[in-house]
């Protein structure tokens, strides 16, 4: 016989956590063991559950009161706060509500100080555990002739497995969990869901999983059983840090669960439901908020679906927690790579909100402003994914709340509303973006038609909206400004496309094209009305808007293939001009400029010369009220002036390219480098237009007219005109001889270079006078070439500049006086021989002058930057000293043609290979032969061959054959038959 002494000392010993151990254990087997070990009898199981049962539940439920006692202790120890959500009224619906000071400041977090000195209680909640198996095992084993139910059992052990979580027991937790799942499936199943699972994330996929089941007897305490069992797997899963698998099942039962009860017990589907809401934010708390802010969030996401559900629920509390979580999330996920998957889940979280939402809700609890403030980040979150349905899905329900304001007669609101999500109409381009790319192929094909029409009532409502109110409440919160920069967004986002309305796409988009039409020209009369209404406040930007919206609709109505069209962008850009004009806008001159202007480039690059000519001209008439001189205007002279050429008026052409030039500031003018002429790439355009033109239309009545004596006009000081003039006109000069042997330029160079010199001061420019001069002399020689007599005293008046001692601002040229003395006094003995009085001092002055140079420079022949110090023009120098050498053989002075070309030979060496390379060299010396020969000096004609020998080791296969053949032709030149040379 059982001992109520002895009874009573174990109920004790388990409300003392101190006295929960393994002798306790072994005690309460010794007290059941007549029912562990006893047969299946079903009287002898009948006399032990009237002894046993009653004991095995007060027992169980000391132990879990004693569980309970141990997670509060640990708690408590371990200073363990969890704040939650406050779902009261109270909580959303008053604004004076004191926040907490940051000391005191818990944000959903745990203070979870691990101290080594905090007790856990092992040992005590092993015993526990040990003895609730065994009570469990006897009540279960007696289950059929107790007085209460086995379902109550199964949610006594439910409860169990809860405590065992709260005390960190998962493991234990799990294997309990897995034994009432079996029961579970056995009792109330039988074999309709699966019940093999080989790991332990299986067994909790199966509980999550549990279907719903009609069974009317005892059907709410199996759905409250399920729906804890369910919780209880979740713990454990959190505690794993594995909850993220639980969102990777599509079958999830919990909620069916509970509506399933709410139509037999509405009290306890709530209960139910608000039970799911404690624990999931529970578990955000504990694990999740800071660590995995995205498994967080859709935890959050599931609570509030429960919390929807419940009394307690207010649409006021459930606004503010969605705009909280969603907010939350994309913040502490900004920087995640997966960002569109995130904002994707937070989309459906507000779409959720705005179905809770009734019209009624909407106006009665005046929840516009909040609602707006979620619409704002939904807005956000659209443009940072660039996610065209979410555009669609915010835009519908924008309107189902500004209807409703207006069918209330909530006007202002409506205006302030309206004109702060015209701040957002640049979203449209997310719908064209898609377009755009894909055009027919688009799934937004249609659909980008549609918003654009949801858009224009939206658009004039507002209008209306605003005539009938005295003032526009978005002026007194600052909007316009937001509204005018995203119509400005959206005007960028059409002009980087303009293209696909003009071009072969053109007859896709027909239907966008005009509903874009309408969409602006609405734009247009809202702004207008906005306009009127400011009293001057932002006037400047609104007019610059409204132009900017009528200087798109041009390009967007302008179709290439349709003249009527044409005529369309008159209309957009005189109402334009009238604006401008009212308000002196000076961005609006601006923007009607560049307008007309991209309608003309588009005629003109379709050869419409004559048709763009009008339209160039209105753009330079209107940038003509902005400033006199600006590189646009010169630039629209000269696109001008290029479609008076093609139409053959090339005197017009030319006449348009001198006014350009007096408008072009001049800053760029002093910026002119015609070294460098891309640092200034239009002016360099105009000039070499202008100079193209002019030489290309010249005739007997009509002269060259130097840009000189175009910008002696030009108003600036004249000292100023000084230092930039002569840069101008050497790229004039450079472009004249580029021109030289299509339109024979020779004498508009030879007058150039006179209008030049005038610039020069021969007393402090001495050397930069005596490189013109020495241009100046071959194009004499070339225009009047029987004047001998001019050109000696030219080339002498060059020779006499050279010589100058004191080279004053040109004194950083002086190094390359030697080599252009050996020009001059090379190019004066020419000029002298055609004469009668021959002489050849001249000539030997020039080479002996050369030979020293080169000889010089040598040693600095890997410099080039040296090299070109003293000699500035390779090229010229070689080519010269070649043709002297060509004009003494002529002339059969074979002595100066060898002194010249072995200048020429050291010169070669001195510009090394990367310019001449080794078959000048073998040609030099080959030549230097050649002229011995012919002078009797056989051998040295042989002397000079044999200087290449070593040279033709590593030659190319035509210096090879080149030193061969002419080797060859040496011996059998001086009749050396017996030494003929066999190759």
């Amino acid at each position: 016989m059982l001992k109520v002494e002895n009874i009573n000392s174990i109920l004790i010993s388990y409300s003392s956590i101190s006295k929960c151990n393994s002798k306790l254990v072994c005690s309460l087997n010794k007290i059941f063991k007549p029912v562990l070990t006893s047969k299946d009898d079903n009287e002898n199981l009948k006399k032990l559950a009237f002894q046993y049962a009653p004991i095995a539940m007060k027992i169980f439920n000391q132990i879990i009161k004693t569980l309970s006692d141990i997670n509060n202790d640990i708690s408590s120890n371990k200073k363990r706060k969890i704040k939650f959500i406050d779902l009261s009224e109270d909580s959303t619906d008053n604004p004076t509500k004191k926040r907490r000071n940051n000391n005191n400041k818990i944000n959903d977090e745990i203070i979870n100080d691990d101290l080594d000195f905090v007790q856990n209680y092992t040992n005590e909640k092993i015993s526990l555990i040990e003895s609730s198996k065994i009570t469990l095992k006897v009540l279960e084993r007696l289950e059929t002739y107790l007085n209460v139910k086995p379902i109550d059992i199964d949610l006594a052990h439910s409860n169990l497995i809860t405590k065992l979580i709260e005390v960190q027991m998962i493991e234990s937790a799990e294997i309990q969990l897995k034994h009432l799942y079996d029961r579970i499936k056995l009792r109330y199943f039988e074999n309709k869901i699966n019940d093999l699972y080989d790991e332990i994330l299986e067994l909790h996929k199966d509980i999550l999983e549990i279907p719903v089941i009609d069974n009317a007897e005892d059907i709410t305490k199996i759905s409250q059983l399920i729906i804890t069992t369910q919780l209880n797997s979740m713990k454990c899963l959190s505690c794993q840090n594995k909850l993220d698998f639980l969102f990777n099942g599509k079958n999830i039962t919990m909620y069916k669960w509970c509506e399933y009860i709410r139509n037999k017990d509405k009290l306890l589907s709530e209960k139910l439901y608000s039970n799911i809401c404690r624990v999931l934010l529970k578990l955000i708390s504990e694990k999740y908020k800071d660590r995995n802010p995205v498994t967080a969030f859709n935890i959050q996401y599931l609570a509030l679906e429960a919390m929807s559900r419940t009394s307690g629920f207010t649409i006021s509390w459930y606004i503010d927690a969605v705009l909280k979580y969603g907010y939350s999330v994309e913040q502490k996920t900004k920087n995640n790579f997966d960002l569109k998957q995130i904002v994707n889940k937070i989309s459906m979280f507000y779409d959720k909100a705005f179905q809770l939402i009734s019209d009624e809700s909407l106006i009665k609890l005046n929840l516009s402003k909040r609602l707006l403030t979620i619409m704002d980040h939904y807005l956000y979150l659209g443009k940072k994914i660039k996610s065209p349905k979410v555009v669609m899905n915010s835009r519908k329900i924008l309107f189902k709340i500004l209807n409703l304001l207006k069918e209330n007669n909530s006007i202002q609101d409506y205006v302030f509303y309206t004109t702060k999500f015209l701040g957002h109409i640049d979203i449209i381009h997310l719908l064209y973006y898609d377009l755009f790319v894909n055009l027919e192929k688009s799934k937004y094909f249609n659909q980008s038609v549609e918003y654009i029409e949801q858009n224009l009532e939206f658009i004039n409502s507002t209008k209306d909206s605003i005539l009938s109110i005295n003032y526009i409440p978005a002026i007194k919160n600052d909007k316009t400004i937001q509204m005018i920069n995203s119509i400005e967004t959206l005007i960028k986002i059409i002009d980087q496309n303009i293209y696909l309305f003009n071009s072969k796409t053109a007859s896709l988009l027909t239907k966008h094209r005009k509903s874009l039409i309408k969409l602006f020209e609405n734009i247009i009369i809202l702004f207008n009305t906005i306009l009127s209404k400011k009293y001057d406040r932002y006037e400047t930007e609104l007019v610059t808007i409204i132009i900017r919206c009528q200087t798109l609709l041009s390009n967007l109505s302008f179709i290439f293939e349709d003249y009527n069209t044409w005529l369309y962008i008159d209309n957009y850009l005189e109402e334009a001009k009238e604006l401008a004009d009212s308000y002196s806008c000076i961005e609006g001159y601006k923007e009607i400029s560049k307008a007309y202007s991209t309608i003309a480039i588009k005629l003109y690059k379709n050869k419409y010369y004559k048709e763009s000519i009008s339209l160039f001209e209105f753009s330079y008439k209107t940038l003509l009220k902005i400033k006199e001189r600006s590189f646009e205007l010169a630039n629209t002279l000269d696109m001008l002036a290029i479609c008076y050429y093609y139409i053959h008026e090339k005197e017009t052409a030319k006449n348009t390219l001198i006014d350009s030039f007096l408008r072009i500031p001049l800053d760029e003018y002093k910026k002119f480098n015609h070294k460098n002429i891309e640092s200034n790439n239009l002016l360099s355009k105009i000039i070499e237009h202008y100079v193209r033109f002019s030489v290309s239309s010249k005739n007997s009545d009509k002269s060259y007219t130097f840009i000189d004596d175009i910008l002696i006009k030009y108003p600036c000081e004249k000292k100023e005109f000084e230092n930039f003039i002569l840069n101008i006109m050497k790229y004039e000069l450079e472009l004249l001889q580029s021109l030289e042997e299509k339109y024979n330029t020779e004498k508009e160079q030879f007058k150039l270079i006179d209008h030049m010199l005038k610039y020069y001061d021969e007393n402090l420019n001495p050397f930069c006078c005596s490189k013109l001069q020495l241009k100046k002399l071959h194009l004499f020689q070339v225009l009047k070439p029987k004047d001998i007599e001019a050109h000696l005293e030219l080339s002498y008046s060059i020779i006499d500049l050279l010589k100058k001692e004191n080279y004053q601002n040109d004194n950083n040229k002086k190094n390359q006086r030697n080599n252009y003395l050996s020009l001059a006094y090379s190019i004066y003995g020419i000029i002298v021989n055609q004469s009668k009085d021959k002489q050849i001092k001249y000539f030997k002055i020039a080479l002996k002058t050369w030979h020293k140079l080169f000889t010089s420079l040598t040693k600095y022949k890997n410099d080039r930057e040296i090299i070109n110090s003293y000699i500035d023009n390779l090229e010229q120098t070689y080519s010269f000293i070649s043709y002297l050498a060509d004009y003494f053989d002529l002339y059969g002075n074979f002595k100066y043609r060898i002194y010249t070309l072995q200048a020429l030979l050291i010169f070669n060496e001195l510009i090394g290979k990367d310019k001449k390379g080794n078959n000048d060299k073998l040609k030099i010396i080959i030549d230097i032969s050649k002229t011995y020969l012919k002078m009797g000096y056989s051998k040295r004609a042989l002397d000079e061959i044999n200087k290449l020998k070593s040279d033709m080791i590593n030659s190319s296969n035509y210096s090879w054959l080149y030193y061969h053949l002419y080797l060859s032709c040496f011996y059998l030149s001086i009749d050396e038959i017996e030494k003929r040379y066999f190759i």
